[in-house]
């Protein structure tokens, strides 16, 4: 919106405490999804389909992706054009009296006719459950590789000395809205790092980018059998950076 004003007129997705948000659009029927934690539903991760006309747009109800959470942070919202779904990546954080507590996904048809709402919603994935006491990092990055619809996660298993992980959920049936997840790739084993995930369109694949100590690294991610490959890393020396006084 050129003039400066909020582009739904002010109301905005959500009135309280948001986190993790996270947003996709859906290029068949001109709607954008916004993800959250909703602090005014118990931190629930809530979804909002939007309609856009002009410099306003006008967004549905909250659709609750899961109840089952405990302060969920982070969220990851991908539309899938191969399959034509949404795929939200959600994080419920660990507690010793929760038994759901990791990495989730699940995907959802959105209704071509009534907008702003979802014609099909497909059961909850796990990608990795942390309920064991192995609490995963705050770290919930995902992203998705346009050519093949598959979304690349990333986490820490502190069940595996803090070990950095990768794995992939994809759309296994379209009319179900159904997901499968890969078995994990490990990229980098250092406890202390930080890490992201971008898309490249040049090589039209993820790239996980990870410190180790003094190095920022980056590796590519393909896929064969649906399982996620890493390829070598190449390494920048943190200790070159130089800034600019001015």
């Amino acid at each position: 919106n050129t003039s400066g004003s909020a582009i739904d007129g002010g109301t905005g997705f959500n009135t309280d405490r948001t986190e993790g948000s996270s947003i996709a659009f859906d290029p068949d029927t001109d709607q954008v999804i916004v993800g959250f934690s909703d602090g005014s539903n118990a931190t629930v991760p809530t979804i909002r389909i939007g309609t856009v006309s002009g410099t306003t747009i006008t967004f549905g109800d909250k659709i609750v992706v899961s109840s089952d959470t405990n302060a969920t942070t982070s969220m990851g919202c991908h539309y899938d054009k191969v399959n034509d779904r949404l795929i939200v990546v959600y994080r419920s954080s660990y507690s010793p009296y929760w038994t759901d507590a990791g990495l989730f996904a699940r995907a959802y048809k959105l209704h071509a006719s009534s907008l702003r709402t979802v014609e099909t919603t497909g059961d909850k994935a796990t990608i990795f459950n942390s309920g064991s006491g192995n609490a995963v990092s705050k770290n919930n990055l995902s992203e998705i590789q346009d050519h093949d619809g598959v979304v690349d996660v990333l986490y820490e298993d502190k069940s595996d000395g803090d070990d950095n992980y990768v794995k992939t959920v994809k759309i296994n049936d379209a009319s179900a809205c159904s997901l499968t997840v890969s078995s994990g790739a490990e990229f980098d084993t250092d406890a202390n790092n930080d890490f992201g995930i971008a898309y490249s369109p040049d090589a039209d694949k993820n790239v996980v980018m990870y410190t180790n100590g003094t190095d920022l690294r980056a590796r590519t991610i393909t896929h064969f059998s649906g399982d996620p490959s890493l390829g070598s890393y190449a390494t920048y020396n943190l200790l070159n950076c130089k800034l600019d006084p001015a």
